[in-house]
């Protein structure tokens, strides 16, 4: 019996409060709708900002590889002997100036 008393009680206490948290739901349902909006942008900053991260690590790469590689002509250039890279400067330049006269 006191069982019942109790159970009537609290749902008395449950049917004065569910209009009021039936309304209060009902004004948070538009921000639903925002705060899933907010998520999403959120991702795809998230996203974007790893996809940044990426980019530029490419481009560090890129950048020592083609740093090693210069280096490598570099030291490539310097173990020719003075006199045969002396010479073959002249032979490219005099063939460079030779293409230009055929071509004009």
């Amino acid at each position: 019996m006191n069982a019942g008393k109790q159970r009537e009680k609290i749902l008395k206490l449950l049917m004065d409060w569910y209009p009021q948290v039936n309304a209060f739901e009902a004004k948070l349902r538009p921000y639903d709708a925002q705060l899933k909006i907010m998520e999403q942008n959120e991702t795809i900053l998230r996203q974007n900002e790893q996809r940044a991260q990426w980019l530029q690590q490419q481009e560090r790469q890129k950048k020592e590889s083609l740093l090693y590689e210069l280096r490598e002509y570099q030291d490539f250039i310097e173990s020719i002997p003075e006199d045969v890279f002396e010479e073959l400067k002249q032979r490219y330049t005099l063939k460079h100036e030779h293409q230009q006269d055929f071509c004009s």
